[in-house]
């Protein structure tokens, strides 16, 4: 974005992350929002996503037969003098 925009200040731009997942109340937005490097931040969680039968391998984890999807969207706004 600097190189090509000229944008100086990172941390002017917007960003908002929806994430759609089978349980949205079990989402971190704080973690969610902190693994964006710049910008003011926003994020939500609604209903959405996957869940399926998979395969159990017990060495991995208690109870592991569902494959959960969640799907994340990632909005950038920059606003610009022109």
């Amino acid at each position: 974005m600097v190189e090509i925009l000229g944008i100086e200040d990172l941390q002017a731009m917007e960003v908002d992350i929806h994430v759609a997942c089978p349980k949205p109340e079990n989402v971190d937005l704080e973690q969610v929002k902190a693994t964006v490097p710049i910008g003011r931040k926003t994020a939500q969680a609604v209903e959405g996503g996957m869940k399926v039968k998979g395969l159990c391998v017990p060495n991995f984890a208690p109870d592991c037969d569902q494959i959960v999807v969640a799907n994340a969207a990632v909005t950038v706004l920059i606003r610009m003098n022109l």
